[in-house]
């Protein structure tokens, strides 16, 4: 199984736009073959941190995972909504 954390760090003046496009995804995620949880988590106390909480069965999954048309799509707007570059982090 893999499991990680993604943090992201909304630009100030986009945490709305942020949040609505990142709500999209869990939905999305969960559907895909292989996943087996995927949650959007907001800071309690930061309105600009956001992080998405995945556990994928295996590499494959999360290798497909990321061909997904909503992640390139994230991709080409990371200039746009955030501040700084998103954070990977795997997780036992």
């Amino acid at each position: 199984m893999i499991v990680l954390a993604v943090k992201i760090r909304s630009k100030a003046e986009k945490i709305e736009e942020t949040a609505q496009f990142l709500g999209k995804f869990p939905e999305k995620a969960n559907q895909e073959p292989g996943c087996l949880q995927y949650e959007l988590l907001r800071g309690a106390r930061d309105p600009q941190l956001f992080f998405f909480f995945e556990k994928w069965e295996d590499q494959t999954a999360l290798d497909r995972h990321n061909t997904q048309s909503y992640l390139k799509e994230f991709h080409t707007r990371f200039d746009e909504l955030l501040e700084c570059p998103n954070e990977v982090l795997f997780l036992t």
